[in-house]
C-alpha cells in the first residue's frame, strides 16, 4: 500500500504523517528531493525557494518527475506500507495513481487556524503577516498557475479521501483510522 498526502499548507500534513509511521508506514518526502536540489546549488532553504525548485523542477523533467523518483526510492526500500508526503501537483498524482495500492490524503484546515498553528510552531519561516501567509497559501494552491507550477489546491481535489482538521489531535487520528479501515476494506474486496 502507498498513501500519498497532499493538504493545505499547516493544514496538519505533518502530524498526520508521523501518525501513519508510527503504524508502520515507511516515510517519503516531495520536499527531501527538491531540498537535496536546493543544497547542491547553496540556495537557502525558504519555503519560497522550495516552491520555485520544484516548479523548475517539474518545468525541466515533467510534472511526475520528482514522484517518480520518489517511486524509485520506494521500490528500492521494498515497503510494503509506504507513505508519500508532501504531493503539490497532479502530473505527481497521476504518477503515483500508476502504482498499485495507491491512495491519496487531502487535509485541510480553515485558514486562520492553519496561520494560528503556524505561529504556535515556532519555525521561522512560518513567522511572517497574516497577509504573506495568505499569499503563500494562494501560491502553494496554484489553481491558476501553469502545467509544472505549484497545483496543491487541484491535486487536493484529487485526493480519494479528505480530512477536515478542524478539531484536537486525537479526533484527526481518529478520521486517520476511518480512512485506514476504508482503504482495507476496498482492498480485500479487489
Amino acid at each position: 500500500m502507498i498513501l500519498g498526502l497532499c493538504g493545505s499548507l499547516l493544514a496538519g500534513k505533518d502530524t498526520v504523517c508521523d501518525y501513519l509511521v508510527s503504524k508502520g508506514f515507511a516515510k517519503f518526502v516531495f520536499s527531501d528531493v527538491i531540498r537535496g536540489e536546493l543544497i547542491k546549488e547553496g540556495i537557502a532553504e525558504t519555503r519560497a525557494n522550495m516552491q520555485a525548485k520544484g516548479n523548475e523542477l517539474r518545468e525541466k523533467f515533467g510534472s511526475g518527475f520528482i514522484a517518480e523518483k520518489l517511486v524509485e526510492k520506494i521500490k528500492q526500500s521494498n515497503s510494503k506500507l509506504a507513505l508519500v508526503s508532501g504531493v503539490r501537483n497532479p502530473g505527481e498524482v497521476e504518477e503515483l495513481k500508476k502504482q498499485e495500492g495507491f491512495f491519496l490524503i487531502s487535509v485541510d484546515a480553515p485558514l486562520e487556524l492553519r496561520y494560528k498553528r503556524g505561529l504556535e510552531r515556532k519555525d521561522s519561516k512560518d513567522f511572517v503577516s497574516f497577509e504573506e501567509f495568505k499569499n503563500l497559501d494562494a501560491r502553494d494552491k496554484g489553481l491558476e498557475q501553469k502545467e509544472s507550477g505549484q497545483q496543491n489546491g487541484k491535486a487536493m481535489q484529487m485526493a480519494d479521501f479528505t480530512i477536515q482538521n478542524s478539531g484536537s489531535e486525537k479526533e484527526l487520528f481518529e478520521k486517520v483510522e476511518e480512512i485506514l479501515e476504508a482503504i482495507r476494506k476496498q482492498t480485500s474486496r479487489e
